[in-house]
């Protein structure tokens, strides 16, 4: 395996000891009300990088707390905490998220379910693990055996935006659910507990380990309103699930309202 993902393999369980230790002592808005930060995602972000930057000098970083896309052809993506609702509300169901991409292609994603002590790690081309175990490749399910993710900004910019309603979705789907993290729900489709992921407003660092993991087990990832990009570093609309012809049947689902 790569020799990073070994050496992030060793240095993400540290983070985790320290991330279960640290108490919350400040928490802040960003640019939305609904969009916060604590001073523990600070921590871990800077701890991140010191660490990488000191192990591989000639990479470049893009994380959410820095803001900046600086494209280089050693590039690090960094969650420190994504799902940081969850982490001070539930302090389960959030995790650290990490891609690194070689020329602007990706070359492999881990996922840490900080609560759970899962690790998710997938090398383009060479499969998805977790916790070290070979994740199958996904089977083709129906809309009455998906399980859903989807939030209610998304339903709401789905109708409003876009003049599509999901509520057929709702009377048709086995059942749905809302994790409150991108890089968990693409995961949680990887393991096979979830199907469907739907979500408007997501950025580079939320999505780009998961896609990678997701994508190695057979799953999709699409940006219907987007140029689709590996590297759609604005907040961008993404659809994925466990299969195309799955994908495809949520999109007929979805209609005009």
């Amino acid at each position: 395996m790569n020799k990073k993902i070994d050496f992030l393999k060793q240095y993400l369980p540290k983070i985790r000891e320290k991330l279960l230790q640290y108490p919350i002592k400040e928490i802040s808005t960003k640019s939305k009300f609904d969009d916060i930060v604590t001073d523990v995602d600070i921590l871990v972000q800077k701890d991140l990088i010191k660490t990488l930057e000191n192990e591989y000098p000639d990479t470049t970083f893009l994380a959410e707390e820095e803001g900046q896309l600086e494209l280089s052809d050693q590039l690090w993506i960094i969650d420190p905490i994504d799902g940081t609702k969850n982490f001070v509300r539930q302090h389960a169901n959030y995790c650290i998220s990490i891609a690194y991409y070689e020329n602007l292609k990706p070359l492999f994603g881990i996922v840490y379910d900080i609560k759970e002590n899962d690790m998710y790690i997938a090398e383009k081309c060479k499969g998805a693990y977790l916790n070290g175990e070979l994740l199958p490749q996904l089977r083709d399910k129906i809309l009455n055996e998906a399980v859903i993710d989807v939030n209610l900004n998304t339903v709401y910019f789905y109708k409003n935006k876009h003049q599509l309603d999901l509520e057929k979705l709702n009377e048709q789907a086995f059942a749905h659910r809302c994790i409150g993290s991108a890089a968990l729900s693409l995961c949680r489709i990887a393991a096979g507990t979830h199907d469907v992921y739907l979500n408007n407003r997501l950025n580079l660092w939320d999505y780009a380990a998961g896609q990678i993991i997701l994508e190695e087990v057979g799953g999709v990832v699409e940006f219907p309103y987007h140029s689709g990009t590996l590297l759609n570093d604005k907040s961008v609309t993404l659809n994925a699930a466990s299969s195309l012809n799955l994908l495809k049947e949520v999109q007929e689902t979805m209609v005009k309202v």
